[in-house]
């Protein structure tokens, strides 16, 4: 049944994360078609599980849209370009240059957008009906990268890659792979988006 929906397909991880109280009501809204799972797309024993619990209401999944990712401001310089004064121990307040960005932040962002997309497609393929689809988000990014944006421009880029590769890969079993990029939102079109969905009386009534 193509109407079957499975909200919530994320990663826990990121910093843009949303309460799993709204999945709740958005799926609840939907209908008896669609329903909430919790699953942190980066630990493959999560998925498993979310897997499982689809399996059981639906059956074989024919379709899967991997939307996790995002960036970290940690993660993300100040500058748009390079400045002699980043590489002194004491630097100008807010001043942060690509050689004083956050590691461990840099690398997470890397980590949610691509091995958030490759766990999923290893987990629902392996057993989804001929046919079956898979639709994974990268990002203009992709193709253009805006300055300061190191670590998400990579990561959309090697999600363009891993979709060509994981598409020829799984052609033989009728499965194909797509991207969509999605383009950067005016600051009012977000702020719309977020009071029409992620209404905190919605969540906490």
């Amino acid at each position: 049944d193509t109407s079957n929906v499975n909200i919530g397909m994320n990663s826990i991880r990121t910093t843009h994360n949303i309460p799993s109280k709204l999945w709740i009501k958005v799926a609840d809204e939907i209908g008896e078609n669609a329903f909430a799972v919790k699953c942190n797309c980066l630990e493959k024993q999560s998925i498993i599980d979310a897997k499982k619990i689809i399996n059981e209401k639906f059956g074989k999944v024919n379709f899967l849209v991997n939307g996790a990712g995002g960036n970290n401001a940690k993660a993300t310089p100040s500058i748009a370009a390079f400045d002699p004064a980043e590489l002194k121990d004491e630097r100008p307040e807010g001043l942060r240059g690509l050689y004083n960005v956050d590691m461990d932040a840099f690398e997470q962002v890397l980590r949610t957008n691509t091995m958030g997309t490759f766990y999923p497609t290893l987990a629902f393929a392996r057993y989804m009906k001929d046919g079956g689809s898979v639709v994974n988000f990268a990002s203009m990014n992709s193709y253009c990268p805006l300055t300061k944006n190191f670590a998400y421009a990579m990561a959309k880029a090697a999600i363009v890659n891993l979709t060509q590769s994981l598409a020829a890969y799984f052609s033989a079993s009728g499965i194909r792979i797509q991207t969509a990029a999605a383009l950067e939102m005016d600051a009012s079109e977000v702020e719309a988006l977020k009071n029409k969905f992620y209404d905190r009386e919605r969540i906490t009534n």
